[in-house]
């Protein structure tokens, strides 16, 4: 396994989502992804659904929002909104980390660029679509609090789904403003 060392200007590179449909409906084939680290937990992120990581990015606090919002990053000319992967899954900090990483995800539905800050990329992976199990599987494993991941691979490495923790984090941010 490769380990990628993300900078300002490195990018990801991005697959097509079919990855994603095959991930969860049971298609042949392979599907890569990214694995990092937040507190000391590894997770997985489809490679399809990464554009860009960057190494410890200029955040600012954005008034009114709630701690899992670490601030926004001006990103190629985009303010994208900076998820605190610690804060999501109330983790603590992982020993010996100083720079922390933005994910920042495929562009989605909507027009707001988002990303997490994790505490390490180990590198790219890829598992056989039979290794992934979608959500609601019967032989799935205890999931992890949050509705943040669509599937898991090899019954032990939770899938984060980007949608859903944007969605996550905009709902959030809706009800500490209201």
């Amino acid at each position: 396994m490769s380990k990628p060392e993300p900078n300002s200007d490195a990018e990801a590179e991005s697959s097509s989502n079919s990855n994603s449909a095959a991930a969860v409906t049971g298609a042949s084939g392979n599907v890569e992804f990214v694995r990092v680290h937040i507190g000391s937990e590894a997770y997985v992120f489809e490679l399809g659904c990464v554009n860009k990581l960057v190494r410890s990015p200029s955040l600012a606090r954005v008034p009114r929002t709630p701690p899992t919002i670490a601030g926004v990053a001006e990103i190629q000319g985009n303010v994208t909104a900076a998820i605190d992967g610690r804060t999501l899954l109330e983790t603590d900090n992982r020993e010996g980390v100083t720079q922390r990483i933005l994910v920042v995800f495929a562009r989605m539905t909507h027009d707001q660029t988002a990303g997490i800050l994790v505490d390490g990329i180990e590198g790219i992976e890829t598992h056989p679509v039979d290794m992934i199990a979608p959500l609601n599987s019967t032989d799935e494993p205890e999931e992890p609090d949050g509705d943040w991941f669509k599937a898991v691979v090899d019954e032990k490495t939770w899938v984060f789904d980007p949608e859903q923790l944007t969605e996550a984090a905009r709902r959030d941010s809706d009800q500490q403003v209201n």
